[in-house]
């Protein structure tokens, strides 16, 4: 029982993890909102009619209700993080504020937390709607590894600088600052967002000849504090091959690039 408490309260850590703080957008080459069509910690309320950025919406065995974020890849298939859904009673879906009844979900066989290092493996989930989602699916980087030094967006629901709780979809530039098979890493201390609560499972985003891809979801974070500028947060990284296969048996009409 003392191991299920403590791995129930490193995911709830984990999970409050959305994009927050850094610098002025001025020092990146792409303007956040325009790229996503849609805050974050040093991100930036978008106004936008329609995006490809999920809101998740989880109810717990607790009953207690909580936002995680999430990307349209398919017509009807949203990626989002997987310990976002562990044990939920209840999901629901929306995107650009209309509601999807969700038909089925599926997380990777292979999502463990690993509570020494304080992170999450193959933290990706697929939710399924019945119905199109009616938004531009987001392509899949496939071909190539994310760069150091890369420039990104991060998007999502989650809380802003003020720590307001409204789950307005925001989005902020981030740099990468590290990569492994597993996760991309980006930190907000020399500029740039920090995702922040409801931001799980919210995209990073990157720029393939011009067009935006997904290779990360929000994972976690290092900070004990939540997000802010000594956070580092950990992604997902998509273009582990498992990871991808995951996707691809899941995902028939996903684009890879």
């Amino acid at each position: 029982m003392q191991r299920l408490w403590l791995l129930s309260q490193l995911i709830i850590i984990l999970a409050s993890y959305a994009a927050c703080g850094g610098n002025s957008s001025e020092d990146f080459m792409y303007d956040a909102c325009m790229a996503i069509g849609a805050k974050i910690f040093n991100g930036q309320v978008c106004n936008v009619e329609t995006s490809p950025i999920a809101k998740i919406q989880v109810l717990s065995p607790k009953l207690t209700a909580g936002t995680c974020s999430g990307i349209v890849v398919g017509h009807n298939t949203i990626l989002t993080a997987a310990h976002c859904l562990q044990d939920a009673l209840l999901v629901t879906v929306s995107v650009d504020d209309i509601s999807f009844e969700v038909d089925k979900i599926g997380t990777h066989q292979q999502f463990q937390v690993d509570l020494d290092n304080k992170a999450l493996f193959f933290d990706i989930a697929i939710i399924t709607t019945f119905n199109d989602l009616g938004a531009n699916a987001i392509p899949i980087l496939a071909s190539r590894n994310p760069a150091i030094g890369e420039e990104g967006i991060v998007s999502g629901y989650g809380k802003d600088n003020s720590n307001n709780s409204e789950f307005l979809l925001a989005a902020g530039n981030v740099t990468i600052t590290d990569t492994t098979k597993n996760h991309i890493f980006s930190s907000p201390k020399n500029g740039g967002a920090n995702p922040c609560p409801g931001d799980s499972g919210g995209p990073l985003l990157l720029f393939y000849d011009g067009e935006l891809v997904v290779a990360g979801l929000v994972s976690s974070g290092t900070s004990s504090k939540g997000c802010g500028n000594d956070d580092i947060t950990l992604y997902t990284n998509l273009t582990n091959p498992l990871i991808l296969e995951f996707i691809v048996d899941n995902v028939p009409d996903a684009a890879m690039m």
